[in-house]
């Protein structure tokens, strides 16, 4: 990919992550980059193909630095709590409509990054499994789409007028939990262990709920 083709795929994945897919246009990227939306189109013919491959840098973004955080973890639960800083550092930008912005209008995009979150779900279940601290019975493939379901149900919770969490500590709730529900009782003790330090996780209301 050319520097301006990969510049304008750069901005579109901050802008899709932060705003949502279907919350800017070609026009305001384009005054944004101080190019012309000719100069979009000639590299993007489409909206969904420039969408397309903004999910893709976000998720070779997202998969170099999991990668880096699996290869350093001495074992799966410090490489979910290491995941889970990582996250919960980059949930403080998302969009509340990121997900259902893919969903209703660029349905390939949501299919590759839900596709792909549910791989690194599997690589950490499978992890876990092997060393102990999960359940050996989970149903890999299953499991990991559950856990991008509640990950896709807490954006839409975030619309609730009942709902008090901000979103981001809304997703690290659904991440942490989802991994304690699926631990064995010494896995469940070694994690709530780890996050016991975690400054991120804690608040009064998430110790009781998982303590």
């Amino acid at each position: 990919m050319n520097s301006q083709k990969q510049q304008i795929a750069d901005k579109a994945a901050e802008w899709v992550w932060q705003r949502g897919a279907g919350h800017f246009t070609i026009g305001q990227l384009a005054e944004a980059l101080h190019v012309s939306k000719q100069t979009i189109y000639k590299h993007f013919p489409a909206k969904g193909e420039l969408v397309q491959q903004a999910v893709s840098a976000l998720l070779g973004r997202q998969l170099a630095q999991l990668d880096l955080i699996g290869s350093l973890a001495e074992n799966a639960l410090q490489e979910v709590v290491w995941a889970g800083d990582y996250f919960s550092e980059s949930w403080q930008t998302v969009s509340p409509g990121f997900i259902k912005d893919l969903q209703r209008r660029f349905p390939d995009s949501h299919r590759a990054y839900a596709h792909i979150t549910e791989i690194i779900v599997q690589r950490q279940l499978s992890r876990g499994m092997e060393e102990g601290y999960f359940r050996a019975d989970l149903p890999v493939g299953l499991f990991a789409s559950l856990a991008y379901g509640q990950l896709a149900y807490a954006f839409g919770a975030q619309r609730n007028p009942s709902n008090r969490l901000p979103l981001p500590a809304m997703l690290t709730h659904y991440y942490y939990h989802f991994y304690l529900g699926i631990c064995t009782p010494e896995g469940h003790r070694a994690l709530t262990a780890l996050l016991a330090d975690r400054a991120g996780v804690g608040d009064p209301g998430f110790q009781a709920s998982y303590g």
